[in-house]
Order: structure tokens, then sequence, then C-alpha cells
């Protein structure tokens, strides 16, 4: 429990007031982290479509050089099979990298997908760390002090709503 802003007797106005903060520290170093996490994610996005564009130009050569190769070596036999083989295979050893880039640019694209969710589920965590009056009234009972370890449905505070209050008392006949 990071603070408490409210004190036995003050009246509180219900998704106005402030009642206390929890994990501040810790929730905002989570949004940092998250948001970073997406500026990395879209840069891997950036170098492995950089990484694509180089292969698809090593790919267009290694593709005009095999071509060329192949008439080459249809048309009078002015190369060798073997190098016609090695233009062949560098040619599908290329076609394969730059298949090989593209699933790269998607899986980039999907972990930044996922980074976004997560800053999105840690900005949600920091609002939530702040916890505001869920009714008008007046806060009756503190039970917590700031510092204190605090856990999910542990009471703070309690408020009363005054205007609905119901006495019973017993009082003699007379």
């Amino acid at each position: 429990l990071d603070a408490i802003d409210v004190d036995e007797g003050d009246r509180v106005e219900a998704g106005k007031t402030r009642l206390f903060q929890t994990d501040r520290v810790k929730v905002a170093r989570a949004v940092e982290i998250a948001g970073q996490e997406v500026a990395v994610a879209e840069c891997a996005i950036g170098v492995n479509r950089a990484n694509r564009q180089s292969l698809q130009a090593d790919f267009d050569k290694a593709k005009i050089d095999y071509e060329r190769f192949q008439r080459l070596y249809d048309n009078d036999r002015a190369v060798t099979q073997d190098a016609l083989e090695m233009q062949r295979s560098r040619f599908l050893q290329l076609e394969a990298q730059l298949k090989l880039a593209g699933v790269q640019i998607e899986m980039a694209e999907k972990q930044f997908e996922q980074a976004k969710s997560n800053l999105a589920i840690a900005e949600k965590d920091l609002r939530d760390s702040e916890v505001f009056a869920p009714i008008d009234g007046v806060v009756s009972e503190r039970y917590l002090e700031p510092g204190e370890n605090v856990g999910n449905g542990d009471p703070v505070l309690k408020i009363v709503d005054p205007s609905v209050l119901e006495v019973s008392i017993y009082i003699p006949e007379q």
C-alpha cells in the first residue's frame, strides 16, 4: 500500500475521490518495460523488412544469372553442367531465404502486436493500482496504513453512505 489519500471522517465522491494507491513503482516500471518491448518489436519489423529487401536483390540477380547460365548451357554448352548447377543451387537457396525472410517479418509483426497487448495490460494495471471511491459517502474506518502489505480483497477502508443508515435501538416502553 503506497498511499492512502483519505482519513476517517472525510467525504468521498463516487469515481472522483482517490482513496489509495498500491504498487505504483512496480506497475509504472512494468508499463515502461512494456513500452520498450513495443519499440524493440517495431525495430525488429524494420530489420526484417530490410533483410528481405537485401535478399530480394540477391535473389533477382541469382535468377538472372541462373537463366543466363541455362541459356548458355542449352544453346552451345558454353558453360559446364557444374557451373549451371551451382547457379541453380544459389538461386534455390536465395529463394528459400526469401521465403524465410517473409515468415520472419510475419513473426516480428505478431510479436509487435503481442507487445502492444502487453503494454495495454500494463497500462490497465497501472490505472487499477489507483483506487477511487465506489460510492458517495464518508470514510468511517481505516484498516491499514501506507507501507503495509495488502492483498486482493483485503479491506483498506470502510465507506458508509449516511443517507441510507438504518438504526436499530432497544428502548424501554415507557
